[in-house]
């Protein structure tokens, strides 16, 4: 949890006022925090905390009402008491929100890798549709010569169609598997980046002065590192994602392809061999066409209805959680104490660049989503010309939701990096160089999203600066 230590830090110190001062409001405060932290540690300890049984929710949903729980018992502090106690109240409110968004955009990215095997099978119907029909077309002709004819030019090119497409499928297989090993990298990384946050955190605990806000300071550090590697490690996979649903349209078709050319095949065998069972080919392929045409339609609607629902829908939920964040961290910076000034700002920055790279994200899907639909408007226009309309709302759709969470992830990010950049002029050592840092990875977000090479070229420059600091 990002402001995890940062709470906890502050609650250590109300606690130690309460010691030194009988005042009522501080007591309660101590409590409060006390009760709050009892129901962190069952979220971040998960089921090691008490017995579950089949009846329980799923962990997610009890590691999400235990934050909740978490953030309902501070939230009598937020406007009372001094700032530190405030600031820590907030923070903890905010990051419940963040932690939901972050579960949320998850749950999206899932929803789209289940929803690209479907987009590939649509496509491959479409093709099977028009090659159906066109064999409906052909043996319903009277002059055999000409049908033959045409049979064997149909086989000519499903062959030189399947060599072609078992050359894509082998470049894509080497993509994929070259993509899933970084995915691998980054998600051992992240884990052992976790572990050192989570070491780093309890010997904290344990540690008094100077020290534990030393150690407080390493774990966040180490914190947002995990969460930036997560970052990556989710967009390496909605990539993948993108060659694997290339991949199973060009496996697909191969599958299809041989398919048909087992069926033109046997059409000019059957057209050699006995020319009074063209009719009943031409019903046969006829009949094909329906029933894909039918099985088309359906899973259309599906396809769309579950890009809007579990994607579209689920995205939009995760970034109203983030500005829920952003704005209780914006208010929290407001009531900060000004020792805690820098590190209150630079925890919302972090929480606008990583809201930034999950908008990143999803205009990436959102883009993917609308060069499926391209394919698939390019494979139906000709077979399913009634359908075109359709694909065509949905084309532009997508299009705007895409250019939406491109714009509004460069905003997130350049607003974050403009704070950023202020926290790079701090007295606080410590808060320069992760100010530093965070803006390196900011920039080369920002060097993605907008395709500028100049946020590169700054990025390289601000790693010199931190290793001045260093």
């Amino acid at each position: 949890m990002k402001s995890f230590i940062t709470i906890l830090a502050v609650s250590v110190l109300l606690c130690a006022c309460s010691q030194r001062d009988d005042n009522k409001q501080q007591v309660d405060a101590g409590r409060k925090f006390n009760k709050a932290f009892e129901e962190l540690a069952k979220a971040e300890s998960g089921t090691r905390q008490e017995k579950r049984d089949a009846d329980s929710p799923p962990i997610e949903e009890y590691r999400q009402a235990k934050l909740q729980a978490a953030a309902n018992e501070l939230k009598p502090l937020t406007s009372t008491g001094r700032g530190a106690q405030q600031l820590a109240a907030r923070n903890l409110i905010a990051e419940t929100s963040a932690s939901k968004a972050r579960l949320l955009a998850r749950d999206a990215v899932l929803a789209w890798t289940d929803q690209t095997p479907l987009a590939s099978e649509l496509i491959s119907d479409a093709s099977s549709i028009r090659m159906a029909r066109v064999i409906a077309t052909e043996n319903g002709k009277v002059d055999m010569t000409a049908y033959l004819a045409d049979l064997r030019k149909q086989e000519q090119d499903l062959v030189a169609q399947q060599e072609s497409l078992n050359g894509q499928v082998a470049e894509l297989q080497k993509s994929v598997e070259d993509m899933r090993a970084q995915a691998q990298d980054l998600n051992d990384k992240r884990m052992k980046k976790a572990a050192e946050a989570d070491e780093l955190s309890r010997k904290a605990f344990k540690a008094e002065g100077q020290m534990q806000y030393d150690l407080y300071v390493q774990a966040a550090g180490a914190t947002r590192e995990a969460d930036k590697l997560t970052a990556d490690a989710d967009l390496i996979t909605a990539k993948l994602s993108v060659d694997h649903a290339k991949l199973r349209v060009a496996q697909k078709q191969v599958e299809h392809s041989g398919i048909l050319l087992g069926e033109v095949r046997d059409a000019i065998k059957q057209a050699q061999q006995r020319g009074t069972d063209v009719a009943k080919l031409a019903s046969d392929s006829q009949e094909r066409a329906e029933n894909l045409t039918k099985k088309f339609d359906e899973q259309f609607k599906s396809f769309v209805s579950t890009q809007a629902d579990k994607i579209d829908a689920v995205f939009a939920e995760s970034m109203k959680n983030y500005d829920d964040a952003v704005n209780g961290l914006t208010t929290a910076s407001g009531v900060a104490p000004q020792a805690s000034k820098s590190l209150a700002d630079l925890e919302l920055a972090g929480l606008r660049a990583e809201m930034g790279q999950v908008l990143h994200q999803q205009s990436v899907i959102d883009a993917t989503y609308l060069d499926l639909l391209k394919s698939l408007g390019e494979s139906v226009s000709s077979t399913l010309p009634d359908r075109a309309t359709a694909l065509t709302e949905a084309q532009t759709a997508a299009e705007a939701r895409a250019n939406k969470a491109k714009d509004a992830a460069k905003d997130a990010l350049v607003t974050a990096a403009e704070t950023l950049q202020k926290l790079t002029e701090a007295s606080d050592k410590e808060v320069q160089r992760t100010a530093l840092g965070q803006l390196i990875q900011v920039n080369l977000s920002l060097g993605s999203v907008t395709g500028n090479t100049e946020y590169n070229d700054s990025a390289t420059k601000l790693r010199s600066q931190l290793h001045q600091l260093d």
